[in-house]
């Protein structure tokens, strides 16, 4: 494969003594911070290119990677020894330009990328439309991943669409659009993820959870935007948990310009029933600028909380907004929780604002924050909704940050 491409030079030997040289230009970003203030800059270098013209179906190989005989299966690009070779530097001088891929066709398999890192020198971009979209509705309990085990890559524009559902006996489904893509850049990504567990077993729980972006920490994230609905629902079940989160466990990262609009509903006539979403959690020591999140609970029968922003310790926000809103639907529930940014202790809140409701029909504790346990942090211009706590005690026994 390696072998059909033009070779004039020694600077990238790949290995059989292939002689690669560059062919064209690519263009990609990196993010520079002063202040809490992301800086978009851009870079133009010389790239080596292959084409992926994707068939539907995870295809066996046909392709030599040429723009005139492209490669078939995205995954190829993974496989190849040569881009490996000059991605990774390894043994080739850190001379050796950048890999471009471009790339269209029907991605309806998970591309995997082996838990290599690339060091951000290999960059996927659209040569038409670049789609990733996987659905399934069966028994199958297996979790759907659009992109998963991708080190040190950088995504230009990519659509990532799943949707799973899972009934009869299993009781799981899972939909995560990247997972494990530390080290990488993402710019212009979205992805759109659908998980529904509706088991007709009896004590069957039922389990659903979406994830924009899990564990791609130390990474760039710019103008991206996640859109997650989980749905568990267990009449005959144990019990019913539903999670959808935008971004989570991407510590260490710079996020600009990134939205995330988040749903968990959980529905179980006579037993737990717990619905969670977050739209940023866990992104510890992270600088997040003009970054918008709205994320909503319904909790059937006990708990439903919504978070913003959770768990990002040692972070700097600026220009962020949250919409936080949990609901119990009916029943004797236990609790309704929203907060706007939560438990991001040590942080630096500038010109951010928060809104935050927690509502219940039955006798349950509603409490809503627009800032809430965010341990020495300190906030700036910031705003927020009235707190909310019903229900939870006499008086009160917490209180908001501002």
């Amino acid at each position: 494969m390696a072998g059909a491409r033009k070779c004039c030079c020694d600077e990238c030997l790949c290995p059989g003594d292939v002689k690669i040289s560059a062919d064209s230009t690519v263009e990609w970003i990196t993010h520079t911070v002063s202040s809490g203030v992301i800086t978009v800059v851009d870079h133009e270098g010389p790239c080596i290119t292959y084409w992926v013209d994707s068939d539907a179906g995870d295809q066996t190989e046909t392709g030599d990677g040429t723009e005139l005989d492209p490669w078939i299966n995205i995954n190829t690009v993974f496989a190849d020894a040569c881009i490996k070779h000059i991605c990774t530097h390894q043994d080739s001088p850190d001379g050796c330009p950048k890999v471009k891929i471009l790339t269209k066709g029907t991605i309806d398999y998970t591309v995997d990328g082996g838990s290599y890192n690339y060091g951000r020198n290999l960059i996927f971009e659209p040569w038409d439309v670049t789609t990733i979209e996987i659905g399934t509705s069966s028994n199958d309990s297996n979790i759907l991943y659009g992109v998963r085990n991708a080190e040190g890559v950088i995504w230009k524009e990519v659509s990532i669409s799943l949707s799973h559902d899972t009934t009869g006996t299993n009781y799981t489904a899972g939909a995560y659009g990247f997972y494990a893509c530390d080290s990488s850049t993402f710019q212009n990504c979205t992805t759109n993820n659908d998980a529904a567990s509706d088991p007709t077993y009896y004590l069957t729980a039922a389990l659903s959870s979406t994830h924009g972006f899990n564990g791609c920490f130390s990474s760039v994230f710019d103008n991206c935007n996640t859109e997650g609905n989980a749905e568990g629902s267990a009449y005959y079940g144990l019990y019913a948990v539903a999670i959808s989160m935008g971004f989570t466990g991407c510590l260490n990262s710079t996020f600009h310009n990134s939205i995330t609009i988040d749903t968990a509903s959980a529905a179980y006539t006579s037993g737990n029933s717990i619905a969670i979403s977050s739209g940023f959690n866990s992104c510890e020591t992270s600088t997040f600028d003009n970054c918008d999140s709205t994320s909503t609970s319904n909790g059937n029968y006990t708990n439903a909380t919504a978070y913003g922003f959770s768990e990002c310790d040692s972070s700097t926000l600026l220009n962020c907004d949250t919409i936080s809103a949990a609901t119990t639907i009916n029943y004797t529930a236990t609790t309704a929780i929203a907060h706007g940014f939560f438990d991001c202790n040590s942080s630096a809140f500038t010109s951010c604002a928060a809104n935050a409701t927690a509502s219940s029909p039955a006798t349950a504790c509603e409490f809503a924050c627009g800032f809430y346990s965010n341990t020495d942090s300190s906030c700036s211009s910031c705003t927020t909704s009235d707190k909310i706590c019903n229900d939870c005690g006499s008086p009160c026994p917490w209180d908001c940050d501002i």
